[in-house]
């Protein structure tokens, strides 16, 4: 019995309660396809909390949960049920991949808009907030973790972040409909959001579609992110004059950019396996599969017009946090050409403002 109580079954059940809401979309891995008739004629047995989820709604924290308490009643050794969950999420990964090319618009995937979808994100943006450009907002936030084995590979200190506890820290951008488009979930809690956004993919190919001047938008960030021509942040305080330009692009700047928090709470609302209370006990490599696939079943619930769950409680988001000089040399204030480039960008956008 000990390959059937895994956490690929939690995520058989979250596949069925969303294929119950909309049966037409394609999952990305035919694998994860959950054949209740099987389990039930040969695993009857199980505790009651497994066959009551076939009726209710599922959450991932409840797949979590029950896998935890069906461990320990039946010993199953966490190493090898791990290994086996990791390889899941792994072929489920690169099925994605390739379904992606086949057919984009049934898995709802995560992937950033493409030049010829750029120009709708950028009117639906300015449509909600009358604000020009902006193709997505970005923030971090942390996903706790109980625990992490100290390792040549995993430093354990690594993983603490300024609240004395253990988390990975997890980038985010979203579009204007609360979709996500880009997932970043390999860094440790300690690690602050300005290295993340230095060291990520989606910068350096923002930064090369700038250089090409093939992309003429920008993501809006908090005064965590230095200050780009693709990335626009807010004025210090010490900037701005009160009634003035600079003031009214802040207001629109938080207006706009607090989409990208209302998405990290319906996230972690609907899988609560990601909130706080709820630590994960898994290393953080899983983890940030776990999480990505959680972003993943988010954008199809979106695209099925699926009820937010929003998370009614604090976040942990790094609000406001400066960016520290020692970070980020390279493209602190004032620095490089590519923060005078923002500047002026930022300039065009106060004066085109309402």
């Amino acid at each position: 019995m000990e390959h059937v109580t895994c956490l690929s079954h939690g995520l058989h059940r979250v596949a069925e309660e969303v294929r119950r809401h909309f049966p037409k979309t394609l999952l990305a891995d035919n694998s994860l396809e959950f054949d209740l008739a099987f389990i039930n004629a040969n695993y009857g047995n199980l505790p009651k909390y497994i066959t009551t989820l076939e009726t209710s709604g599922l959450l991932l924290a409840d797949a979590v949960g029950i896998i935890e308490k069906l461990r320990n009643e039946i010993g199953i050794d966490k190493s090898k049920m791990e290994e086996t969950i990791y390889q899941k999420f792994e072929n489920a990964k690169k099925e994605d991949k390739r379904e992606d090319k086949k057919s984009p618009t049934q898995s709802a995937p995560i992937q950033f808009p493409s030049d010829d979808e750029i120009p709708l994100i950028r009117a639906q943006f300015y449509e909600k907030y009358h604000i020009h450009g902006v193709v997505g907002c970005i923030d971090c936030t942390h996903i706790y973790i109980a625990s992490v084995p100290d390792d040549p590979i995993h430093r354990e200190y690594m993983y603490v972040n300024r609240k004395n506890e253990h988390s990975i820290n997890v980038q985010l951008i979203c579009d204007a409909s609360c979709r996500i488009i880009n997932v970043n979930s390999k860094f440790p809690g300690s690690t602050h959001d300005s290295f993340i956004w230095k060291n990520s993919e989606i910068r350096n190919y923002l930064k090369d579609k700038y250089e090409e001047g093939t992309f003429k938008s920008w993501l809006l960030g908090d005064k965590g992110y230095p200050l780009e021509p693709f990335l626009m942040v807010p004025f210090q305080e010490n900037e701005i004059q009160p009634h003035s330009k600079e003031e009214n692009y802040n207001r629109i700047h938080k207006k706009t950019r607090s989409i990208i928090e209302r998405v990290n709470g319906q996230l972690k609302g609907r899988f609560r396996c990601l909130i706080k209370h709820r630590m994960l006990h898994y290393r953080p490599q899983f983890v940030s599969l776990i999480t990505i696939a959680c972003c993943v079943l988010h954008n199809m619930c979106k695209q099925a017009n699926l009820a937010d769950l929003d998370l009614h409680e604090e976040l942990d988001i790094e609000y406001e946090r400066p960016i520290p000089i020692n970070v980020n040399e390279e493209i602190g204030r004032g620095r490089n050409s590519f923060h005078r480039l923002g500047q002026q960008i930022r300039s065009q956008i106060v004066n085109q403002l309402r």
